[in-house]
């Protein structure tokens, strides 16, 4: 019999052995020494503490991003519309100045410029 396959031997952490498995880790070093290996690993990951929230959570990004300046708060676009140079949050803006009747026309310009 050849080596047995890494994924079967990283199954045999868990897995029970068939016969021809068993005769063949009784009288092969290298594959009992790996199936050794995974069953320590397997050991060292039950007793590692399982994470709290994921390393991208917004309640670990939020506070980091706000001192960049990358994102505001309502709050403080509300508070203080003059220091922001908004009227007001963009969200509660007026409609637009333009009509829709504006937007074919855009389009044709557009693509009369880029045919040259």
């Amino acid at each position: 019999m050849s080596h047995l396959s890494t994924d079967r031997l990283a199954a045999l952490a868990d897995d029970h052995l068939t016969p021809d498995e068993a005769t063949h880790l009784a009288g092969c070093w290298d594959c009992r020494a790996e199936v050794a290996a995974y069953r320590r690993l397997a050991r060292l990951s039950a007793m590692a503490p399982l994470p709290t929230e994921p390393l991208t959570a917004w309640s670990q990004l939020a506070p980091q991003l706000r001192a960049d300046g990358i994102i505001v708060d309502r709050d403080r676009l509300e508070a203080a519309p003059a220091a922001t140079g908004l009227a007001g949050p963009f969200w509660r803006s007026q409609r637009p100045a333009c009509s829709i009747a504006f937007v074919p026309r855009a389009t044709a310009a557009c693509i009369a410029l880029n045919s040259g």
